[in-house]
């Protein structure tokens, strides 16, 4: 595959473009992968370009997005891809300044890391992130945000957006609702896929929940009676394929959302619920689950647990 390399309009980013004479039927669509030097990027990025997450007939320019002082890690993962010759990548945006990054894109993987940093770091950050996303991203974009304390973050990110729906800026949760396929496909003998309607719910803390839950054995459809892989770059990309492709008609997965008051959760406050997601990629809480009294325990103790870090990490929250 042959390759150009120029200067955009903005000194601290570089743009590039696979070449490919085809013609283009389909609008490209601009994907954001923040902290791309770090190895979750590296993994969603290549899935991405993959077709995996977007679709197999989608033409993509994916924007890498790190600090200053890390465009040769981009320069090396861009390499990377242009050599894997994707047939979907069209181009590559590689910046260290948000107005490149954040510029027109469509779908963003806000990432976050370091583990070990304290939560009014991330915090900084994803207003950050919120401000950009407000100033220079398509307000349609869909936005994950990714890493410990995912759920603050993404409120976080929401209120230093107000031009973006709070709609479209959620928090993932996939990986403890991946975990909690694994495990119960695991005591029942079967594959995770033959496993469906597990829900994750919670903010700051998860409450795995499979009391909803069934699974296929045999071709027969069984209820999972109690019973969670570690795979963060996976979980992201199901959680975005699965807002952009939409979920089968009665099953549900676990996303990070803004409340609407369902289960007791305070309206506004990002939360993990159950949703089903429609073919226009907008999902919907699913409401009136019966929760067993120790679920429910459990999850009004996430509820509030969340409520708290909340207050004191930002202020002026209101729940």
């Amino acid at each position: 595959m042959a390759s150009t390399s120029s200067q955009s309009v903005h000194t601290k980013a570089h743009v590039v473009v696979a070449e490919d004479k085809a013609e283009r039927k389909r609008a490209h669509l601009r994907v954001l992968v923040t902290s791309a030097t770090s190895p979750t990027a590296r993994t969603i990025a290549s899935a991405v370009s993959q077709g995996v997450v977007f679709g197999y007939d989608q033409p993509l320019i994916l924007h890498l997005y790190d600090v200053p002082g890390s465009m040769g890690g981009l320069e090396g993962l861009t390499l990377e891809l242009l050599d894997s010759t994707y047939p979907l990548l069209r181009q590559v945006v590689m910046a260290t300044v948000e107005e490149s990054a954040f510029h027109d894109i469509d779908a963003a993987f806000l990432l976050y890391p370091n583990a070990e940093a304290p939560v009014g770091d991330s915090i900084r950050l994803f207003q950050s992130y919120g401000a950009a996303l407000d100033k220079y991203a398509k307000k349609s974009v869909k936005v994950v945000c990714c890493g410990v304390n995912a759920a603050i973050n993404a409120y976080a990110c929401i209120r230093s957006a107000p031009s973006i729906d709070s709609r479209n800026i959620t928090a993932l949760s996939r990986l403890e609702h991946n975990q909690a396929l694994a495990q119960i496909a695991s005591k029942l003998a079967v594959a995770p896929n033959k496993v469906r309607n597990v829900v994750v719910w919670g903010g700051q803390g998860y409450v795995p929940d499979a009391h909803q839950a069934t699974f296929f054995h045999r071709d027969t459809l069984l209820p999972v009676i109690e019973t969670l892989k570690d795979d963060k770059s996976k979980a992201a990309c199901d959680h975005m394929r699965d807002w952009w492709q939409g979920t089968p008609e009665g099953t549900w997965v676990s996303m990070g959302v803004v409340s609407n008051g369902a289960y007791g959760v305070p309206k506004g406050i990002v939360y993990s619920f159950p949703v089903h997601i429609n073919a226009d990629k907008e999902w919907e809480i699913v409401e009136n689950i019966d929760l067993n009294p120790a679920t429910k325990k459990r999850v009004d103790e996430c509820t509030r647990n969340t409520v708290t870090l909340l207050q004191s990490a930002i202020p002026g929250v209101v729940a």
